[in-house]
This record gives structure tokens, C-alpha cells and sequence, in this order.
């Protein structure tokens, strides 16, 4: 098939044409207490044309190969219309030749649901033995794609993806309070994602098993330590999107370029060629090869993520960062696998250091603007002279970029956050992950 695109595309000879044709299945299993509520298998097949022709970009998206060269050529003939002005915006790197390129093995979602409805069945079985569970549901999604992209300049390359993810919303009563607990986990075999949601599970019933009082906070600002989980979805939703270059106007660009935006310990970088991390690929929908970038390095945003549009605007180079969730939207500038390289302090020690704050863990929902933030907690528990003395009710933390400079101290060990996804614009859930340490900051929090 792709000779077949390819000798098409060069059929009409035109400049600055690139196409991306994606193959995928989809599997989804949700069960809601034990009862299987829905089981689907999907299949998808699609691809989008683009055209940057008359100083803008044109494009197009097909779901049958029989009609590709029919509908190329209405794109085209509408773009001439319009007039002959090329692009400005198209790169040089358009047109520069790559080795072939493979991904790691293609791990096929088996059509087998009897093994995932077993796990599940399990999965609830522990839960519901340990803790009175008033409602939960658990769903499990898993997709395999394939990914081919090629120009007019006669560039091809093909990736594939695998990704499997669980994730689980229950209700618990503790000591008279009904309190809603949401954790994920994924990965890109089958085994890898069920290993890391066994821990997540774990963790959630230690967590209820503590006998703990349930202690009111106050609203006001607090030293408080992030778990791995609360600190990546933090930095995702502050350094992550302000450095992603679409977001910018050119005075924000100008006012955060080199900017000291947070404390001279943090330093963060986006990197999508780890093979075994869901945010990984090859190249992005723009054909341009992955890199690691450098974000954030002492506190100061050094660097912005960004596609061949942002690149031109800002004069920046190509990270290889214009991802999509698939054919049928436009490429944005996305994350990929964000890093914060750890500190120098155990855990214990960041939490004996405090005469009275809070250690948060997990993360169920981020707002943001513009690095403002609002996140609320899965659990919040109160330090007092460096012990754990007790539970929070539900807790939000807020704040903006003054309070990223306040970040004390960074955990020497970290951990990654396996079942993550990003919603930008109106295309929700692209893959991403965070490798993050423990974070210890001072910040507003409340309680709802």
C-alpha cells in the first residue's frame, strides 16, 4: 500500500505534500462492581492529506484507499485556486532523506477477552475483600497501531504502537466520610501494564488500611511533599504545556525564553525514544525524527517543543514534537515522556524535615492556564514533627510558576506514571508519561 500512496503522490508533482495513514485495533473491556458492563473490539483504518500551498496549510482526510488519489486531487485543485504563493512555513527538513526506521516489535491486541475479564474479576476481588467499596469501575483499553507517513520529496517511514492501559474509579467509606479514589496504570505489553495496576492497586488499599484520624486543614499555604504521581502530573501541566511553542503569543515567548521559572534544583527534559514507555515513537506526524530536549535546566525554560510552523515563527529548531491522537485531527505540538532528573534527599528525610505540612499522593484532575494551576488529590496526609499523624478530607493545591520556585528539595529515587494521557485543544487522551522523584514545595491548598 504505501508504494502505492507514494507513486501517486509523485504521479501529481507537486511540492510540499506529506500524508500520514494510520492501520489500528482497539479492544475495551469496562466492568462496573462484577458485572462486565460493555466489551467491544474496533478497527480503524484512515489517513489525512496535507498541502501547504498560498502561505497557508490545506488538508484532507480519507478512509478509503480507493478514493485517495481522487481526493488528493480535489485538494489540489482547490489549493491552485486559491492561488501560487508556497508556504513559507515548510522546512527544509521536508525534503532531507532518513534511514529506514523501525520501532520496537509490534505487540498485536489478542482478540481473546476471557484472560482481561479474569484479571478484572480479580483486580475487584481484592479490592472488595479489604475495604467496603460503595461504587467501582474498572475499564481496560488497548490499542495497536500502525503508522505510516510519506512526502512529495519521497521520504517514508513507518512506525508501530502498542499501549495498554487500566484504570479504576471507586468510591470508599472511611470512618463516616465517602471518599473517591481514581488510579491508572499502563503499558506497552499486556504483562507490564497488569504488573505496574497490581501496584497501584496494592498501594490503594495500604492506603485505606491506615488507621488514621481524619483531621480537618484549613485553607492557607503549607509545606508539602508530592508523591512521584501528584509531582508528574504538576510538572506536566505547568513546564510541560508552557514550553510547548504553540501556546505562546510572541511576547510571551520573548518574556519566558531563558526565564527563571522555577528553583534552581528542578530541571526537567521531553524525550519520546524510550521503547517501553507509552509517550515513545520514532518520528512525529510531521515526519521528523524524536529527540530528547531539554526544558527546564537549573529553574531557567531553556528550550520550547515545537513543529516546523513554530520553529519558522520563533526561530527555534524542530524537536519533533507535532503529535496527533490520530488521522483525523491536526498535529499540535505535544509532550512526549517528560524526565525530572532527581535531587539529592531520601524521602524520610524530606518528611522528618517538616515541623507541619502535608504529604500528598496521586492526582485526579489538573486545570491549567498558563502555568496556573488547580489539582485535585487522591489522598492527603498530615506531617507533624516529621510523623505522619493523620488523613486529610479531599484537598486541592493551586498556584503558578512563584510556586515551582519554592521547591525545597527532589527525591533521590523516581518512578514513572504508566496510565497518563493529555487533552489539548478538542483531542483528548494522547499518550504521554512522567518519570518523576518526590517533590517537596510550598503551596495553597484547601479543602472541597
Amino acid at each position: 500500500m504505501k508504494n502505492y500512496l507514494s507513486d501517486i503522490v509523485q504521479r501529481f508533482n507537486q511540492e510540499n505534500i506529506e500524508v500520514v495513514v494510520e492501520t489500528s485495533k482497539a479492544k475495551r473491556v469496562k466492568k462496573r462492581q462484577s458485572v462486565i458492563e460493555d466489551i467491544s473490539t474496533s478497527y480503524q483504518f484512515g489517513g489525512q492529506i496535507r498541502l501547504y500551498k498560498n502561505n497557508r496549510m490545506y488538508f484532507a482526510v480519507f478512509t478509503d484507499v480507493h478514493y485517495f488519489e481522487t481526493i488528493m486531487e480535489s485538494l489540489i485543485r482547490f489549493a491552485n485556486f486559491q492561488g501560487n504563493k508556497w508556504n513559507y512555513l515548510t522546512h527544509s527538513s521536508f525534503y532531507e532523506s532518513h534511514e529506514p526506521l523501525t520501532l520496537f516489535p509490534n505487540m498485536e491486541v489478542a482478540d481473546n477477552f476471557g484472560q482481561t475479564i479474569d484479571y478484572l474479576s480479580q483486580k475487584y476481588s481484592v479490592l472488595s475483600e479489604s475495604i467496603p467499596l460503595h461504587l467501582d469501575i474498572i475499564n481496560y483499553g488497548a490499542i495497536s497501531k500502525e503508522k505510516l507517513y510519506l512526502n512529495s520529496a519521497g521520504k517514508m517511514l513507518s512506525q508501530t504502537f502498542t499501549d495498554h492501559t487500566f484504570s479504576r474509579t471507586c468510591f470508599i467509606r472511611k470512618k463516616g466520610n465517602l471518599r473517591n479514589y481514581t488510579i491508572s496504570a499502563g503499558g506497552v505489553s499486556l504483562d507490564k501494564a497488569e504488573a505496574e495496576f497490581d501496584q497501584q492497586v496494592d498501594k490503594l488499599v495500604n492506603m485505606y488500611l491506615k488507621d488514621l484520624p481524619i483531621i480537618d486543614v484549613p485553607s492557607g499555604m503549607y509545606d508539602v511533599i508530592l508523591d512521584y504521581e501528584f509531582a508528574g502530573t504538576l510538572i506536566h501541566e505547568t513546564i510541560g504545556h508552557l514550553a510547548e511553542a504553540d501556546n505562546l503569543t510572541s511576547n510571551l515567548y520573548k518574556e519566558l525564553k531563558g526565564k527563571q521559572v522555577a528553583s534552581e534544583i528542578l530541571n526537567v527534559c521531553d524525550d519520546p525514544r524510550y521503547k517501553d514507555l507509552k509517550g515513545s515513537y520514532l518520528f512525529d506526524d510531521q515526519g521528523e525524527n524524536a529527540q530528547s530536549t531539554v526544558l527546564c535546566n537549573h529553574g531557567a525554560l531553556c528550550n520550547f517543543l515545537s513543529d516546523r510552523k513554530t520553529s519558522e515563527l520563533y526561530d527555534i529548531p524542530i524537536t519533533g514534537n507535532s503529535r496527533s491522537i490520530n488521522y483525523s485531527h491536526l498535529p499540535l505540538v505535544r509532550m512526549s515522556n517528560l524526565f525530572v532528573q532527581p535531587g539529592e534527599t531520601d524521602l524520610d528525610e524530606m518528611i522528618g524535615n517538616i515541623d507541619y505540612g502535608l504529604f500528598v499522593v496521586g492526582a485526579k484532575s489538573a486545570i491549567t492556564n498558563n502555568a496556573q494551576f488547580r489539582i485535585s488529590a487522591n489522598a492527603g496526609f498530615i506531617i507533624k514533627n516529621g510523623n505522619i499523624i493523620g488523613m486529610t478530607n479531599d484537598i486541592v493545591l493551586s498556584g503558578n510558576l512563584d510556586t515551582l520556585k519554592s521547591i525545597h528539595s527532589i527525591s533521590r529515587t523516581q518512578k514513572t506514571l504508566t496510565g497518563m494521557f493529555c487533552t489539548k485543544g478538542n483531542q483528548r487522551n494522547l499518550p504521554v508519561s512522567a518519570t518523576v522523584p518526590e517533590i517537596k514545595l510550598r503551596c495553597y491548598v484547601e479543602e472541597i
